[in-house]
């Protein structure tokens, strides 16, 4: 879902979605952007991707989740150098990130080590992170429903509250924060309870792949009330 008028100069904007149960999908979505002339320059909170204007080019792309980085276990710059050094000592770039996620990039068709050789492994350190995210939306999540009871009883019981722009933004996000909460929860352990049967019986890795457009427009719906809420 393109936000179509915010080219700025050589740069577009793209609401979208990224997460660690769909990250093939946006590989393929990232290689059909660089053919078309547009190469992925950074990615805020998984879903606001910034394109640069390049020559249409072909390129590969892999995602790859990192050991987690915390407020207590933050990577320091070195670790994340010598990652990024292996990754292009077996031939691939460095793109940019967004949270655990790295993206690197090749020329497509010339010879490199794929980053994900081990689906075990790998899994290991995907389920390592959904815990982390789903501890985080178990504390959300409430919290977002207590503001919402609030927010709620106060428009009613408070004639001031009422007529408060601000109140009156606010309980227009926050039911999309809830829902995308709410969904977020779902689809994290549908995916690790789906992919650790998978690693006990020997199979790949599943991931979604689908185009996640219930997340595009949620979130699409969110920053635009967002922005309405600071320019008010």
């Amino acid at each position: 879902m393109m936000l179509e008028g915010m080219k700025m100069m050589n740069f577009k904007v793209e609401i979208n979605y990224l997460n660690i149960d769909n990250y093939p999908i946006i590989e393929a979505h990232l290689e059909d952007m660089a053919s078309k002339g547009w190469f992925i320059h950074k990615i805020f909170a998984g879903t606001i991707f910034i394109y640069k204007r390049i020559e249409a080019e072909e390129f590969d792309f892999s995602i790859s989740p990192y050991e987690i980085e915390t407020t207590f276990t933050r990577k320091t710059k070195a670790d994340l150098e010598e990652f990024h050094t292996v990754s292009k000592n077996v031939g691939w770039d460095y793109a940019t990130k967004s949270y655990d996620l790295h993206v690197y990039f090749k020329p497509k068709g010339s010879k490199a080590i794929p980053l994900h050789t081990d689906e075990e492994e790998e899994f290991r350190t995907l389920e390592f992170i959904a815990k982390k995210y789903l501890k985080a939306q178990y504390i959300f999540l409430p919290l977002l429903i207590l503001l919402s009871w609030w927010n709620i009883g106060s428009l009613f019981n408070n004639i001031h509250s009422m007529k408060d722009g601000y109140i009156q933004i606010a309980s227009l996000f926050i039911p999309f924060g809830i829902l995308i909460s709410t969904i977020h929860i779902v689809d994290l352990k549908r995916f690790l309870k789906k992919n650790r049967k998978n690693i006990e019986n020997g199979d790949p890795l599943e991931f979604n792949h689908s185009n996640q457009w219930i997340y595009k427009i949620l979130y699409s719906a969110s920053s635009i009330i967002l922005l309405v809420l600071i320019v008010y």
